[in-house]
């Protein structure tokens, strides 16, 4: 520990009396009792899933998604989907986002631009 012009200096951190503060340039200062807290925040343990992943979020192979928009559908092709009126078209797609499907997957598989498929 050092002392220069009257700040109180402990391992290369201000030391303001285990309060955070900051120095003349606007800087924010750090103390030991900052990294300390910090450290036990850091290795406490919760039960919080926020960003989990789970086995729900599984990807769906082309070969199962084209099998749902045959059942969603009754399509046998894209070239037979691209043939339905809008509405139906548009309900279709929903029910393809519901089920699962990537907004890319389902361009792929009913041949509809991936701009209508995302705003459906």
């Amino acid at each position: 520990m050092w002392n220069c012009s009257g700040t109180t200096v402990k391992c290369g951190l201000y030391d303001t009396g285990g309060h955070g503060g900051t120095r003349g340039d606007g800087s924010t200062v750090l103390t030991y009792v900052h990294i300390m807290g910090n450290l036990k925040f850091n290795n406490e343990s919760t039960i919080d899933c926020c960003m989990d992943v789970t086995d729900e979020a599984r990807k769906i192979n082309d070969a199962d998604g084209a099998a749902i928009m045959r059942s969603v559908s009754n399509c046998a092709s894209s070239a037979e989907f691209q043939s339905l009126d809008k509405s139906q078209r548009d309900c279709c797609i929903k029910d393809l986002k519901q089920e699962g499907l990537s907004i890319r997957q389902i361009s792929r598989l009913t041949g509809v631009s991936f701009r209508i498929v995302r705003n459906q």
